[in-house]
């Protein structure tokens, strides 16, 4: 499918693993790809509970594009104590299709995926309550 309006999304991808302080790139990425929709993107930073929430879609009812990124790990002092270390690592973001859930977004971590539908998709948090952007691109 083309687009007609001239939109497309690219994302440019580096995922590195590092083992005694030698990083070895795991994956470098770049892909282009039209998008149909001339709506305006949807991207909103909010708070996730520690309770299953439906995901805030804004004006967007069919989405070729969904960004979640979690911002629970925050900035720490330089000598951060074991409770902040702790606090930080426990901020993980839990997403469901269904009920139990499917996807783990670490702290400072996102992901992106093409859904096929927006109905039922959830969030929460794991440990306390926990900042994400959520952006979708309209299909």
């Amino acid at each position: 499918m083309t687009a007609t309006n001239g939109s497309r999304l690219t994302i440019n991808e580096q995922v590195y693993f590092s083992q005694e302080e030698k990083p070895f790139l795991l994956s470098h990425r770049f892909n282009t790809r039209n998008v149909n929709g001339d709506e305006q993107p949807y991207s909103r930073r909010y708070k996730v509970a520690t309770v299953w929430e439906p995901l805030k879609c804004g004006w967007v009812t069919d989405a070729a594009f969904l960004w979640i990124q979690n911002h629970g790990a925050g900035r720490l002092q330089k000598q951060p104590t074991e409770d902040e270390v702790n606090q930080r690592v426990n901020r993980i973001i839990e997403l469901t299709f269904s009920e139990d859930p499917d996807i783990l977004i670490h702290p400072g971590e996102s992901i992106r995926i093409s859904p096929a539908t927006l109905e039922g998709i959830q969030l929460r948090s794991r440990d306390e309550v926990t900042p994400v952007t959520v952006t979708l691109i309209q299909r």
